[in-house]
């Protein structure tokens, strides 16, 4: 099936492409050598866990940004390399190793936060609360569509 520019699919393709290129655009990410959006993803994530004073070990990144293992490991390796996360041991299980911000990741999450509430008020202006809340709503449910749990919970 071809995707005509009036279908929804290639409406939110169209959303995401301009969203990821603001994102890459962003002076935050060109601070770090070959900084990817994935490694933007991980420090927002950690950075939102750490703040819970919650802790990360690379296996719950899976589940929270939908990416594969292989590519969670050969992203942290190059942050790892990059000083922006360190492995740090659990202290009662030396098998166990959580992931930890640096000075320097959670100086870019602060920014990367920033960037993004800019981002989204730029995305929703012109639109009152409730039909953001009406947005979100439709959207949770295409997603529950997608992943077969139906829309009932949005």
């Amino acid at each position: 099936m071809i995707m005509a520019k009036d279908d929804v699919g290639f409406t939110i393709r169209r959303i995401n492409n301009a969203l990821r290129r603001r994102a890459e655009e962003s002076e935050v990410l060109k601070q770090v050598p070959n900084m990817s959006m994935v490694n933007g993803w991980m420090i927002i994530l950690l950075d939102e866990k750490e703040r819970l004073g919650e802790r990360m070990c690379q296996s719950s990144l899976e589940p929270e940004l939908g990416i594969t293992k292989s590519a969670i490991s050969r992203n942290l390796k190059l942050m790892e390399q990059k000083g922006l996360i360190t492995q740090v041991r659990d202290e009662n299980d030396a098998r166990k190793r959580y992931l930890a911000l640096t000075d320097k990741s959670r100086d870019m999450a602060r920014a990367m936060e920033l960037d993004g509430e800019q981002a989204e008020a730029q995305l929703l202006a012109g639109f009152s609360q409730e039909e953001i809340e009406q947005l979100k709503n439709y959207l949770g449910r295409l997603i529950a569509n997608l992943e077969g749990t139906g829309g009932t919970e949005y």
